[in-house]
């Protein structure tokens, strides 16, 4: 059975700035950039555990209510994952660094280089991101 995982794409009012986290040591993927997010636990709804990781990783102090769902991707590996992506559009907080590492506002355009190695995902994220902007967007219309 695939363990499940969620990560939101947050951007800020102007969509000029993402927040990201980048991993501290001894987490897996150490001193690279991270949307918030993590484990489904269980019986919890993907959305749920999206609006719960981001409240945790934001130490409390990022409260979502309706997080969009982008996409979900399955990842067939000898431990296979399932990856539900979400975003929302919020006000730029400042986070504490907690135990997952640091948070940072970053340009939208690092998260959107496709190329970006110091991004976790292989590009992932950065198709989510360019995914989330679309919507938003279209949503504006």
């Amino acid at each position: 059975m695939a363990k499940n995982y969620c990560v939101c794409i947050l951007l800020n009012k102007d969509l000029t700035k993402t927040l990201l986290i980048q991993k501290a040591q001894g987490k897996l993927f150490a001193g690279m950039f991270n949307g918030l997010g993590g484990k489904l636990e269980l019986n919890e709804t993907p959305k749920d555990a999206c609006i719960r990781e981001i409240w945790e990783e934001s130490s409390e102090l990022i409260t979502l209510t309706n997080p969009v769902h982008l996409a979900t991707i399955y990842f067939p590996h000898n431990e296979p994952i399932t990856l539900h992506a979400f975003y929302d559009v919020i006000d730029e907080v400042v986070l504490p660094e907690n135990r997952e590492g640091v948070a940072y506002w970053l340009p939208t355009e690092f998260l959107l280089d496709f190329n970006n190695k110091n991004i976790v995902g292989y590009g992932n994220l950065s198709y989510f991101c360019n995914m989330a902007l679309l919507h938003y967007k279209n949503e504006l219309k």
